[in-house]
């Protein structure tokens, strides 16, 4: 089957990861810069266009650029269109609008009562005392609820540091809230990578000694790690009531268990499979074929 791979940079690991992966299998796989498309609707109904022209749509795409391109730009668009269209995809938009913003996604999540990092989504500069005491006090963390790759993410120490992040925050017109700093994890937390409601791989990362952020684009280490059955529990449930076919669970060790930190829902590939040896390429591709024929 003829499969799109949706992304503005095809030399990234996981575009490559899967368009071998696609080959593998026996498909057709097209590389498209979304830029080049655009989406029509007529008398016909839904329809695309390519360089200008009209095209057929493939019957499954995958998208990998960034997740806040997909949620808040032309992308968005453009994936809807696909999915009016009955091609299969790896996560829809509405799914993927639920782990656009972190606090949204921890709305979500504990509204069903799993267990999630503290948080606290103040508004006014005036409010962030009481919020601080509210999770325990310093140090805290805060948050750009649509942040990515760690940035946006600091620990802040005192109520000066507080407020000269808060402003700073504001000043970039970036939504922060505040979570609770779980000292037992020491820098650590576990990325469970589901794939079709099941954990197929996960890997522990621990932050560098000069940096709290465990995230390995910051730094932070890689390593193997054994999921307890709690954690795959947690990963699998909390994809089921977002309705993910894909996703990175980011999960904390804590005194009480695991605690959903965030998900995202467009996840590398790189590290997981480095550490793992797991090809979830693969088992991308598998999910597709997967959907396609419940479509069918």
């Amino acid at each position: 089957m003829l499969i799109w791979s949706l992304c503005r940079n095809f030399e990234l690991y996981s575009s490559q990861r899967i368009r071998e992966a696609a080959v593998a299998r026996g498909h057709e796989l097209e590389e498209i810069d979304t830029g080049r498309l655009a989406a029509v609707n007529g008398p016909a109904g839904p329809g695309l266009l390519l360089d200008g022209s009209p095209v057929e749509p493939p019957r499954a795409a995958v998208y990998r650029s960034g997740y806040t391109r997909l949620a808040f730009g032309w992308d968005l668009s453009f994936w809807r269109q696909l999915e009016a269209l009955g091609v299969a995809t790896l996560n829809s938009t509405r799914a993927v609008l639920r782990c656009s913003d972190k606090f949204y996604t921890l709305q979500l999540l504990c509204s069903a009562e799993l267990p999630c990092v503290e948080a606290v989504l103040v508004r006014e500069e005036s409010e962030l005392a009481a919020a601080a005491e509210l999770l325990g006090g310093f140090p805290l963390v805060l948050k750009w609820s649509r942040g990515t790759r760690g940035v946006g993410t600091a620990l802040v120490e005192s109520m000066s540091a507080l407020r000269g992040q808060w402003q700073l925050s504001a000043a970039l017109e970036q939504n922060a809230h505040l979570e609770r700093y779980y000292a037992e994890s020491g820098g650590r937390d576990r990325r469970l990578f589901v794939v079709g409601g099941r954990v197929r791989a996960a890997y522990q990362r621990t932050s560098r000694p000069d940096d709290f952020r465990s995230n390995a684009h910051r730094g932070g280490c890689p390593s193997q790690h054994r999921p307890s059955a709690a954690e795959v529990a947690l990963a699998e449930e909390s994809c089921r009531l977002l309705e993910l076919e894909v996703a990175g669970v980011d999960l904390l060790p804590t005194a009480d268990g695991p605690r959903i930190v965030e998900i995202n829902s467009v996840p590398g590939l790189r590290y997981v499979e480095d550490v793992t040896g797991v090809d979830l390429a693969a088992a991308l591709i598998e999910r597709l074929e997967e959907l396609v024929g419940n479509t069918r």
